[in-house]
């Protein structure tokens, strides 16, 4: 009888530590995901900031037209400038998420083996 509770008991610990595990992975998986799509969102308002700033330049014809490229190079620079502030602030929030779900992950798996600890001293 003993050796069939410490089975069990062995077979629930394998049971919760292939959960937690798969569940890591997912979470990983998640994570991965989302900043990958953020990077992804980043490099697009690169390249199109630099398509814009080609354009600019393209249309500068001669030197008189200089001035209103340079200006127009600084409104591109500053509406890139805010923009990938604001992704940066995406990213962290991303990151806050991040760090909650992998709390409650250890949480959650510190109370399985805590519980499955429990259950196997009382049964010794």
């Amino acid at each position: 009888m003993m050796n069939t509770m410490n089975l069990d008991m062995l077979k629930e610990f394998g049971n919760g530590g292939y959960a937690q595990a798969r569940a890591l992975g997912e979470l990983n998986l998640r994570t991965w995901e989302r900043l990958f799509e953020k990077q992804m969102e980043t490099f697009g308002l690169l390249i199109d900031n630099a398509n814009a700033q080609i354009e600019l330049a393209s249309e500068a014809r001669e030197v008189s037209d200089m001035k209103a490229m340079v200006e127009g190079q600084g409104e591109l620079n500053r509406k890139l400038a805010e923009a990938l502030t604001s992704k940066g602030r995406e990213t962290l929030e991303l990151a806050n998420t991040s760090r909650n779900e992998y709390k409650a992950w250890m949480e959650e798996g510190m109370g399985i083996f805590t519980k499955l600890a429990g259950s196997a001293t009382k049964a010794s």
